[in-house]
């Protein structure tokens, strides 16, 4: 699915042999397409190729690499990213294609940090970033003066495929850009030890963050890759965003059916939260005492509507989520939070296979890790509030828990 694809590697696509690579899997488990899985060679040539090329973008200078970057149509690329998105979460093709163009409505262009010298940037954008996530990192990097090691999340392939494509039709240089697939943390691992790099520039779950930023070497210190590119000594940029989710806030003026209804959605629909794992979608719901019980009924009916019309959620888009949720589960119930919907057997079992539920916890209480918790999941936590102004002061205090801010370890 998708035309073109696999590794991308000095401007020729590597596609995986007869029977070989890891499968790309819809939510039920059925094979969409296979993918090669990346290994020390294929990064060794790709840092090579990438250093290769390093000083001749840097030389361009800011103003033609900027041209260059904005000439990007990423919108050309939406067709084959939302066959496959589509065909992942089981909301087909056209409402994907809606949900990628609402996406791609909310790329924000930052300002451009510059760099002291040329260098390769390790890229990597979880799957619930979508493009919103994955185009600020890219573009970002290559506007920098870096050129670019994009590793592409295994659930969704085709976004970091679709850079490739958008690149080399705006006239990049073909050595900028590679592209490697792995569906487990080898390669990512490989390429932060490898001492090679400038900067990693990456959004993810905060502990897979952290465990890269720790495994980040110095460039040249490491023994990896010696011969194939040449760098000067020095710390590496590391900018990591963490996943999160957000609260939402109901007031004593709104609507109850209609907030209940946008808030399901934007927590556990899978067309517009990706069953729970988009970044931003809702983790929490602070609500006026006063609307508690009625939006609290009113929820729970869209939740059952949901779920009769979507059906039970598919496998998780994002590693570790099951032992994520079951996880905060169990906290959560030593809390004493109550569970309206979801359930302990329907989202844990000893081998870790149990189709995972939406689940609704009431009872919370602001500061339990519950209502804390950063990474977006299928698990939502209702708390109450005296009012109107505390609802929204609560609401703050949870989101400004969250561990997400970028984090720089020096210059390049």
């Amino acid at each position: 699915m998708g035309g073109e694809c696999g590794n991308w590697i000095g401007g020729s696509w590597r596609p995986v042999g007869d029977g070989g690579g890891f499968v790309v899997g819809d939510g039920a488990g059925g094979e969409l397409g296979r993918r090669p899985r990346a290994g020390g060679a294929e990064l060794e040539e790709a840092l090579g190729v990438l250093g290769d090329a390093s000083g001749s973008w840097w030389w361009r200078g800011p103003e033609e690499r900027g041209e260059i970057v904005r000439a990007l149509d990423w919108g050309s690329e939406l067709g084959v990213c939302a066959r496959g998105l589509g065909a992942r979460m089981g909301i087909g093709e056209e409402r994907a294609l809606e949900l990628l163009e609402d996406d791609l409505e909310e790329v924000e262009r930052g300002e451009v940090a510059g760099v002291a010298e040329p260098g390769v940037a390790l890229v990597r954008c979880a799957a619930g970033g979508l493009l919103s996530g994955l185009v600020p990192l890219v573009t970002g990097a290559l506007e920098r003066g870096w050129t670019v090691l994009l590793l592409a999340d295994p659930a969704l392939p085709w976004m970091a495929e679709a850079a490739v494509r958008a690149w080399t039709r705006a006239g990049g240089d073909v050595g900028a850009l590679c592209v490697l697939h792995d569906d487990g943390e080898t390669v990512a691992r490989a390429a932060a030890r490898s001492g090679c790099l400038a900067g990693a520039l990456l959004r993810g779950e905060v502990a897979g963050l952290a465990e890269l930023e720790a495994a980040m070497a110095p460039r040249g210190a490491a023994a990896f890759g010696a011969g194939v590119l040449e760098v000067s000594a020095g710390e590496a940029v590391f900018e990591g965003i963490g996943m999160r989710d957000v609260t939402a806030v109901v007031t004593s003026e709104c609507d109850v059916e209609e907030e209940a209804f946008s808030v399901c959605e934007a927590a556990l629909g899978a067309a517009e939260a990706l069953g729970g794992e988009r970044d931003g979608c809702v983790g929490r719901v602070v609500c006026h005492e006063r609307l508690f019980s009625a939006f609290t009924r009113a929820f729970l009916e869209c939740v059952d509507e949901l779920a009769e019309d979507e059906g039970g959620l598919l496998r998780p888009l994002g590693r570790g989520l099951r032992g994520w949720v079951g996880e905060l589960t169990r906290v959560a119930v030593g809390e004493g939070a109550t569970w309206l919907r979801g359930g302990a057997s329907d989202s844990i079992s000893k081998a870790g296979r149990a189709k995972m539920t939406r689940s609704v916890f009431t009872n919370v209480e602001p500061n339990w890790r519950l209502a804390r918790a950063d990474r977006p999941s299928p698990a939502l936590a209702l708390i109450r509030a005296s009012d109107d102004d505390r609802a929204r002061e609560l609401a703050l205090a949870c989101d400004a828990s969250h561990s997400h801010a970028s984090n720089s370890h020096g210059p390049a």
